[in-house]
């Protein structure tokens, strides 16, 4: 409020002098210009590594349900030489400590590392400092973490498996006894055995089946996402500059004739052309040429070869002093969203413009309104005026570009001129293409540690079914299985839960594109604009065969372990 009050007296004494004040920014105390962007990137970071820890205590739970599988019949021993349920149950618990403190140990440091290093790296990338370092309690914190949520997550399974009553547990003998048969139009579709016993084999532990393909579909559709939003954002900025055929633009404080906008800039070494408008898509250019109730005017020819929107509904204006306008999005929204005939009564400059609707264009700006130049003049009663300089390059290639931007304003820095600014077109892209990149690659990088993590799900499923079917996959190998058709089992039970992840991902990864397309193009370029959903074909060839690769790896490994089993069996 102080800050305000201050401005405000400022900005009168500034006016009590002749000095006219066009517009006012007051930054938020103690945040970053970009602070949108630092949360934003910190959401997703927290967000998508939540995720990740989750994932990875659900593995440790399923790992946890498997090993009271296993030893079930230990169980059964322990319990009938006269242990408690409550000294099997702490057994198990310090066994889960045990585990989750060494992972903490082991990755608690190189978290705390990692973070440190990214936040740099970030800041760098924002332009400030970090001075700190984490505290000392975070560290506690993830410790404890670490070594409590295993046991959260694992509680039920461990509870459920001490339960079990002794004549139950020493009866059992490791092998299901649930096995369905083979339905007869299964049978007829001559598809090889291997494959048959795969498929079933599958569904045998549908929680456990759906967890693992859960997983794996998060991944492959956040990381797929990543690069479908890449390619909206490409897309957007391409139309951009398809639109605007020119490379530099001056802005003027006020609108002033052509020859004296012009006279500095002649003779420049890189330029083809230059042309003048009144008005432009900034704010500045509303405040110099706008109508009564703020709605910016942009007066140019019709025809002009500088600047090519796409329209989205009617045409564009057809000149020779037609009472035509054509609006952008949000003063179509401004104005009620008329319909393409409509008249509508424009004031400006004490004029009142009585006009009709023929089109609207896709723009993301602020509230524009087009008009022909020569129909403008005519009907305002006003000399020709430019606020709104564009300069074209012989050569467009970006280092030249920015070349003859720094020329200009050589030149306007020796004259009289009274500049708002000087922009480059290819350097406003590039800007904006940096600042959603720095996101939108912070997705990519840790959506891929979502996919591996859950591909080391997958591998850690695999591995435990094998551990659960140690008497069953002997019993193959006394009734003649060999190792490699074992082998193919398992290793295509793996492809087929990658295959059904990668469908059930990418079928997920339409509309998630949807939603972060819209929520970027928000976020980076105003409220009301959005993203296009573009398909990237090469991020879905990537997300295939990165999915394929890990599922071929995280069902081959653990598998070679099943051709390893004598046929003598485990003891007790």
């Amino acid at each position: 409020k102080e800050a305000k009050s201050a401005i405000e007296t400022i900005i009168l004494q500034l006016e009590n002098r002749g000095i006219k004040v066009y517009g006012k920014d007051i930054p938020l105390f103690l945040e970053h210009p970009h602070q949108w962007q630092l949360n934003t990137i910190l959401f997703l970071v927290g967000a998508i590594g939540l995720l990740t820890f989750l994932m990875s205590a659900v593995l440790v739970s399923q790992l946890m349900g498997a090993i009271m599988v296993s030893h079930t019949r230990q169980i059964g021993v322990l319990k009938a030489t006269g242990a408690t349920r409550f000294q099997v149950l702490k057994m198990y618990v310090l066994m889960l400590m045990i585990i989750g403190a060494v992972a903490g140990i082991i990755a608690v440091p190189l978290a705390l590392i990692a973070g440190n290093g990214f936040a740099h790296f970030i800041a760098g990338i924002l332009n400030f400092n970090i001075y700190t370092s984490p505290p000392f309690w975070i560290g506690v914190l993830l410790m404890l973490i670490s070594i409590s949520l295993p046991i959260i997550m694992s509680l039920f399974k461990i509870l459920q498996g001490t339960g079990i009553p002794v004549r139950q547990a020493l009866s059992d003998y490791g092998i299901s006894q649930r096995i369905q048969p083979t339905s007869r139009w299964f049978n007829q579709l001559k598809i090889p055995h291997y494959l048959v016993l795969a498929l079933r084999n599958s569904l045998r532990n549908r929680k456990r089946v759906f967890i693992t393909v859960l997983t794996m579909a998060l991944g492959v559709a956040i990381f797929s996402t990543g690069f479908d939003v890449r390619r909206s954002l490409w897309n957007f900025l391409s139309t951009m500059d398809r639109e605007m055929n020119f490379d530099v633009q001056v802005i003027f404080n006020q609108s002033i004739d052509p020859d004296s906008a012009f006279a500095p800039c002649h003779g420049l070494e890189n330029l083809e052309a230059l042309a003048g408008w009144s008005g432009g898509t900034g704010r500045l250019e509303t405040e110099v040429v706008g109508t009564e109730d703020g709605v910016g005017i942009v007066a140019l020819p019709y025809n002009t070869e500088y600047i090519k929107p796409k329209v989205i509904e009617g045409k564009w204006l057809s000149g020779n002093n037609r009472p035509e306008i054509v609006l952008n999005q949000k003063a179509w929204s401004f104005y009620g969203t008329p319909s393409m005939g409509t008249m509508l009564n424009l004031e400006t400059n004490g004029k009142i413009l009585n006009v009709k609707l023929v089109g609207i264009i896709e723009q993301f700006a602020l509230e524009k309104i087009y008009i022909d130049e020569e129909f403008f003049i005519q009907q305002t009663n006003s000399k020709r005026k430019v606020s709104h300089v564009l300069f074209v390059a012989k050569d467009d290639e970006y280092g030249k570009v920015i070349q003859l931007k720094k020329d200009i304003e050589d030149r306007i820095a020796g004259s009289t001129l009274q500049v708002a600014s000087v922009m480059s077109h290819a350097e406003k892209l590039r800007v904006i293409y940096a600042h959603l990149n720095i996101i939108l690659s912070t997705i990519l990088i840790l959506s891929f540690l979502v996919l591996l993590v859950s591909a080391v799900g997958m591998a850690s499923a695999t591995g435990i079914n094998i551990w659960e079917r140690t008497r069953e996959i002997g019993v193959m190998r006394a009734i003649g299985a060999t190792p490699e058709k074992i082998l193919q089992i398992f290793v295509s039970e793996g492809m087929i839960v990658s295959l059904v992840s990668i469908l059930l991902g990418l079928i997920l990864a339409y509309p998630l594109s949807k939603v972060a397309a819209a929520f970027f193009g928000q976020l980076m370029l105003g409220e009301g604009s959005v993203l296009r959903y573009a398909f990237n074909p090469t991020g879905f060839w990537v997300t295939l065969v990165v999915t394929l690769v890990f599922g071929w790896i995280a069902s081959r490994f653990p598998a070679r372990n099943a051709i390893q089993v004598s046929t003598r069996g485990p003891g007790l």
